[in-house]
Formats: C-alpha cells, structure tokens, sequence
C-alpha cells in the first residue's frame, strides 16, 4: 500500500524502469503487445494471444519473450494488431494463421514479416514503425494517453506511466490553486457542450453543503461513437486518477462512473482499476496521507439515449426514471440528491492528469485561443482510415478525413 507522496514516487520510479525493460528490452527480453480493445477482441485477437502464447511455451521462448495486452490502437480497419519491442514492428491484420510465421520468422530468425506490415496508400511502402505511419503522424495524445501501450488491467504499468503523480501534485495544493489550473488551461467539457471545466468546478467549489460528488458520463449514445469506451477499456485509471482531482477540488468525497451496461470490457476494466486503487491505498481514506478520503462507485446505464443527458443521467443514478430535470439550478448547486455535483464526461477528465501533472503550458500549447488542447474523435462511415483519432483543437476537417483518415473511398 502506497501510503506518502514519497513512496508514490519511488513506486512511479520503479515501475517505470520496469516499463523502460520492458519496450526496450534492456534485460534481453523481448515483448509483444495485442490489441485488447472491443475491436479487435472481436476479431480474435484473445485467441492469437493464446496461439503465440502456446507457440513461444513449445519453442522454449518463453524466458525470452512476454506476451502482453493494452487497450485500442486506434486504427481500428487495420486490427487485430501484433506490436514487438524493441524493434518497435508493427504487424495488422494478424489472424491466428499467421501466429506461427510471426514466431519462426521474427522472433526466431529475427526477420519482418513483410506481408504483415501497413502499406502507405500513397507511396506503395511498406511501413514497419508505428509512428511512421500517416495516420499517427498528426496526432497528440493527452487523453488516449498510455492507450494501446500499456496494460489497461496492471495498475503497475499506469504507475509506470506516471497514474496519480497528477492527484498527488494536487494534494500539495489548496482546492482553489487546482481549480485555477484548470481554468488556466483552458480545457473545456468534451462531451458536446464546451463549457469551461474550470468554471463547472468553481460553481461547485463555492457551494456550501455537507456533501458533494463528482459524476463521469460515460452514456456514450452517438451512433458510431467509441471515444469514451476506449479510454475506459485502455487506461481506465487515468479516469480514475481525474475524479479524485475533481472530487479533491471542489470537496467531494463519492463519485459515480455513469456507464453503459453494453460495455462490459469498459466495465470490467473499470471495476478492476478500482479495486486495484482502493488495494494501493490511492482511493479510499486517507490519501496519500493528506487526509482526503474519495470512494468511487459504478452505476450501469439501461442504454436510453436521453441518459447521456446530465440531469437524466441523475435521476438515473438515484434510482429514478432516466427524465431531464428544468434547468437552473444546474447539478453544481444542487444535483445528485440535490447536493452540488459536477458532470464531467470520460474525455475531460482523462485530461485532468494530463495536465496536474504535466503542466499547464503541456496542455495549452495546443489548440486554438479559444479552445485549448486537443479532442478525440471517432471516425468512420466512408472513410479509408477508419478508427480512433486525438488532435489539437483547430485541426480542420480536411486534415482530419483527407490527411488522417485517409480520404473518401473511391
């Protein structure tokens, strides 16, 4: 159990060198990272995870190499996809048939599997790195972050990755000073509305109550969409690390993830994340021995659209029939059982780490003046690219569909 800010950074020190061995194979060991977002778990990619798995343990590899899982990739028409460090090589498309030349013929002999690598559109090469290819070239991940590198279910590899170094500088700070940073970001809600978040966090931060809670929406009802489900199923505990940020700033001590019930990998992964911060002492009393106790608690959506709504979203939460409330007052001053709650969706609050951690300027520096960092968008339909996208705020949408995705069919 991590009980000081001192014994967080030497865990986030040490389990970060445990991550540098990992994908640069310091210790001679070489590893292969799957796809385990929805995607791709419907194209079998757990079953070419057993086949490799199998096949190194029958080659007297398995000392050698280490067969791993992280969440989406993003570049969902080209999955399932099959990563090996230290090479960095990227093979998509992978089917359970081509398990076995991956191990002969790369692993073993220590040569790409050509076929297997993406083919540039425009210039007919073949690509083996990752961010060679097109589609990941224009992008900047801040709340994708850590998403199809590490292990979305081993809280040491978000540690690796720097999960809760955000809550703990936030801990160092009084509530109003983490409120400002927010606001001085300039991250705005990334749920449709674009309201400043800073400002949903001031409203409720100035309420005088006995109670407050933080609210996650994750009722992701678009057709087409997958942003939220993503970070929930590749790094849920950057979510989680958010809401206790939230929670510390204006005061809460419960928050609820409002999720899909149709997202049972998201859940599952969810329910995981926290349990294992509640087991490393970093929700639940105490914090880091700052004294702020946060808990956090699952609530599962039915699937009506109207839900994604906020205050339908409440009502859902307290037992109720999923109908919007008339607006004022608005949840900061009296929401969730009528105490101050602020509803952030899954996009936002991925962010907030991000930026505790990190730094304002890491954030602002991209976007545009009026809206800072950067947004996630799902892109499908007729489209060459089809996946999951992050780029800064300002991207036109020529540069999105042409440039990323690739351009129209045809």
């Amino acid at each position: 159990m991590i009980k000081t800010p001192e014994e967080l950074r030497q865990r986030i020190e040490s389990c970060a060198a445990g991550l540098a061995d990992k994908f640069e194979g310091k210790s001679g060991k070489r590893a292969i990272v799957l796809c385990g977002g929805t995607g791709c778990l419907s194209s079998n990619s757990a079953e070419i995870r057993e086949r490799l798995e199998k096949v190194i343990a029958e080659k007297g590899l398995s000392d050698k190499v280490t067969v791993n899982q992280a969440g989406c990739f993003g570049f969902c028409s080209q999955g399932p996809f099959v990563k090996i460090f230290p090479e960095d090589t990227l093979y998509r498309m992978v089917s359970v048939d081509d398990v076995d030349e991956i191990v002969e013929k790369d692993l073993i002999g220590g040569e790409v599997v050509e076929r297997l690598l993406y083919i540039d559109p425009v210039t007919g090469e073949k690509v083996q790195k990752q961010d060679d290819i097109t589609f990941y070239k224009k992008q900047h991940r801040i709340a994708l972050n850590g998403c199809g590198t590490i292990d979305p279910e081993n809280i040491n590899e978000a540690l690796g990755w720097g999960a809760f170094a955000g809550l703990a500088k936030a801990l160092t700070m009084d509530r109003q000073e983490v409120i400002n940073t927010i606001l001085d970001s300039g991250l705005r809600g990334r749920g449709g509305g674009g309201f400043p978040t800073g400002r949903k966090w001031q409203f409720a931060y100035n309420q005088n109550s006995d109670e407050k809670y933080v609210v996650c929406n994750g009722d992701e009802g678009d057709p087409g969409a997958f942003m939220d489900r993503s970070i929930f199923e590749g790094n849920p505990l950057a979510v989680i690390e958010g809401m206790a940020i939230a929670g510390y700033a204006i005061g809460a001590q419960n928050g609820y993830f409002y999720v899909r019930a149709e997202y049972p990998i998201a859940v599952k992964r969810l329910r995981l994340a926290i349990e294992q911060a509640k087991a490393e002492g970093l929700l639940g009393e105490n914090i880091l021995g700052s004294g702020f106790n946060f808990d956090l608690h699952i609530r599962l959506g039915a699937g009506a659209f109207v839900c994604g709504e906020e205050t339908a979203l409440l009502n859902s939460i307290e037992g109720m029939r999923g109908m919007p409330r008339p607006r004022p007052p608005f949840p900061a001053v009296k929401g969730l059982w009528e105490k101050p709650t602020i509803v952030n969706n899954v996009e936002t609050l991925a962010c907030v780490p991000y930026i505790l951690r990190n730094g304002v300027e890491s954030f602002t520096k991209y976007g545009t003046e009026k809206s800072k960092g950067t947004k996630v968008f799902a892109l499908g339909g007729k489209v060459n690219n089809v996946g999951l996208v992050e780029i800064p705020m300002g991207t036109t949408l020529r540069e999105l569909i042409y440039d990323i995705g690739g351009g129209i069919p045809g």
